[in-house]
């Protein structure tokens, strides 16, 4: 959730429990003293109004809105496991050091993509149970040597923990075997 969905958050629980408390003391001073407010109400200028040929028109707009802003908090609350940015070594309380993650993993990949036998490559970093994941998936050609690539899947995890300086970083390379075979150009 970003913060101005947090922000959000709390203004509206706020507001709604200043209403519950507001309705409980009204309600307990209309017991209490029972000349203080009237014991019934007069509800004839809530009617004419409701009855006016407008009305459906704007309470339909005003539900559409509703909706549509229901809808948008809603969305606010998709848990996104996706990490921007990452906290480099050296932040202090002078500044903070930060690093854009896709690009870095971006990189990883055009180099785990350059290994022979490798046909792609792509990359992400994500948090997954409160760990920092640099999440690759590579697609491989059905008679690439496994060997070679766990070696470069090996050594490119190593890089990118030294890049981004990150100890907690976890690096998570999954290989997909490609279904069609693919000709290669042949070199005389």
């Amino acid at each position: 959730m970003s913060r101005r969905v947090i922000t959000l958050d709390r203004f509206a629980s706020f507001l709604v429990g200043l209403a519950v408390i507001a309705a409980g003391v009204l309600a307990f001073a209309w017991w209490l003293t029972p000349g203080w407010l009237p014991r019934s109400l007069d509800t004839s200028p809530v009617t004419d109004v409701t009855s006016q040929k407008w009305w459906p028109w704007v309470t339909g707009l005003a539900g559409a809105v509703l909706v549509l802003a229901g809808l948008r908090w809603l969305a606010g609350h998709v848990p996104h496991s996706r990490v921007g940015e990452v906290t480099l070594p050296g932040s202090d309380d002078d500044g903070r050091l930060r690093a854009t993650a896709t690009p870095v993993v971006k990189a990883a990949a055009d180099v785990l993509q350059s290994t022979p036998g490798v046909r792609s490559a792509t990359g992400r970093v994500v948090r997954e149970r409160g760990q920092l994941v640099a999440r690759l998936g590579a697609t491989i050609e059905a008679g690439a040597d496994l060997h070679d690539i766990a070696f470069a899947a090996d050594q490119m995890a190593a890089d990118l923990a030294r890049v981004l300086e990150r100890d907690d970083l976890r690096c998570l390379v999954q290989l997909k075997v490609a279904t069609r075979t693919r000709s290669l150009p042949r070199v005389s």
